[in-house]
């Protein structure tokens, strides 16, 4: 690959997928079989922080019953994306070396 090439790339915007499953203390998917209004309210309280980018609202996905939300940045790196719930932290997980 060229140089014109490979600065093309570092250029090129990035983006990530987040996907959230909520489940119950069991293990059960919450939200299999929810109604649509339902889903939007639980998506409106899930959240996500990033140390790079900028991360997108979640919306749910009644096909996979699941939220997501896209993590863009302008170039590749590394940083963390912390997902939580009314508040409360689910996940935060580390994307590249940090």
């Amino acid at each position: 690959m060229d140089d014109a090439q490979t600065s093309l790339l570092l250029k090129s915007p990035v983006t990530i997928k987040v996907i959230v499953t909520l489940k119950s203390s069991n293990g059960v998917n919450l939200g299999i079989g929810i109604p649509s209004d339902c889903a939007d309210q639980m998506a409106a309280l899930l959240d996500a922080t990033v140390t790079f980018g900028q991360v997108s609202k979640f919306t749910f996905d009644s096909v996979t019953s699941t939220f997501s939300a896209l993590l863009t940045a302008t170039s590749a790196g590394a940083g963390q994306v912390s997902v939580t719930f009314k508040d409360q932290e689910l996940a935060t997980l580390t994307v590249g070396a940090v």
